[in-house]
């Protein structure tokens, strides 16, 4: 239902803790997250397999931070049209993302220039995930960047 997802995206917005739902597929791709400035646990510790950002404006935001955190039903994620320069918080973006073994990052810029941007960004990652990147992205792609 649109409107549940619309709730509950603006509910992780403002990081009101949302229980557990067994919604398992969402398309945000029509939201408007130009103005949006932290993206902080948005999808963490969900039932999703399958979730579609492909046109979120991430330009404002400076904290993705936990923002996949626990989203262990996701295989895979094309988080292409990221644009990560003004990022400075990746904190465990992806820890515990156990089964993701897939993350298109080919538009992102490096992420790395602030030292505290991603202290274990994949923490407990799946051994078998791989990041597709079209330029470094410093220290913490560096053994996935494919």
């Amino acid at each position: 239902d649109k409107w549940y997802c619309e709730v509950l995206f603006l509910l992780n917005l403002l990081q009101v803790n949302v229980p557990p739902t067994s919604l398992t597929s969402l398309d945000l791709s029509s939201f408007d997250t130009a103005a949006v400035t932290t993206m902080y646990a948005m999808f963490h510790a969900n039932s999703l397999t399958s979730l579609n950002l492909s046109n979120f404006n991430t330009a404002k935001v400076t904290n993705m931070g936990y923002m996949f955190y626990h989203a262990s039903g996701l295989t895979s994620l094309d988080l292409s049209s990221f644009d990560t320069a003004a990022v400075t918080n990746m904190d465990s973006m992806f820890q515990n993302a156990t089964n993701l073994t897939s993350l298109d990052a080919t538009g992102w810029q490096d992420v790395t220039t602030n030292p505290a941007t991603g202290v274990d960004i994949f923490l407990n990652k799946n051994a078998s995930l791989t990041v597709s990147c079209n330029q470094p992205l410093g220290s913490l792609f560096t053994e996935l960047c494919h």
